[in-house]
């Protein structure tokens, strides 16, 4: 049992990179500890916990979690009600022009509201929402660039390669920018997402993300957070 475990984690690789992302969040804590980051090596945790039962719900030799394998899109369905509005709360907080944090305040209720009424066209017990997760990316991509943009217009102190949350934005930007489009091929088409491999793309695209996360604790340097 122990060594099917084993091959179980060793064959979802991108576990091992939450692990590692996890570790260096932790290690490098005293950089953003009093930071509005503060909270995110338990998300990177709560990422990686998720991806296990997610996995482990619909994987047939472990017999305690398979009559429970309609419960997989819950699993990502949750993880999604948590992850999407942290991120949008942290965006929100940290931009000062007056006219983009409104933007941002909108965009992230329509979100919200996005996943209560595809909550109601499709059981999110047993379906992912792929529409309403589509659209919460769309929406942290616009939160990031209005950030960005919102910086610019501030005079810089340290070089931007030590702000912990530039690498962040980076590896969310490049995720969320490709995910909705990849997500919903797999609801439309599953052919299509089979025939043009984009289930290993998909991973790829999270060890990028998981890998600027990793550089940016290293690098990072508290004064240069903003």
């Amino acid at each position: 049992m122990f060594q099917e475990f084993m091959e179980f984690i060793l064959n979802r690789y991108f576990l091992i990179v939450y692990g590692i992302t996890w570790f260096f969040s932790v290690a490098n804590y005293k950089k953003y500890f009093d930071t509005i980051l503060k909270y995110f090596p338990i998300l990177i945790a709560y990422t990686f916990f998720n991806e296990l039962l997610g996995a482990l719900v619909i994987h047939e030799r472990f017999a305690l979690f398979s009559k429970f394998s309609e419960a997989n899109a819950l699993v990502y369905n949750i993880y999604a009600i948590i992850f999407f509005p942290y991120f949008f709360f942290i965006y929100w907080k940290l931009i000062e022009n007056k006219k983009y944090k409104n933007f941002v305040k909108y965009i992230a209720i329509s979100a919200i509201a996005a996943i209560i009424i595809n909550s109601l066209f499709f059981n999110p017990l047993i379906k992912a929402l792929y529409f309403a997760i589509a659209y919460c990316s769309i929406v942290l991509v616009f939160c990031i660039i209005l950030y960005e943009l919102g910086k610019k217009t501030k005079t810089i102190g340290y070089p931007e390669k030590y702000n912990l949350l530039r690498w962040v934005s980076a590896g969310l930007i490049i995720f969320y920018s490709i995910f909705p489009v990849i997500f919903l091929i797999r609801f439309f088409n599953p052919i299509i997402w089979a025939d043009y491999n984009l289930g290993p793309i998909q991973k790829i695209l999270i060890i990028v993300m998981y890998l600027l996360f990793c550089i940016g604790f290293h690098l990072s340097k508290r004064r240069a957070f903003r």
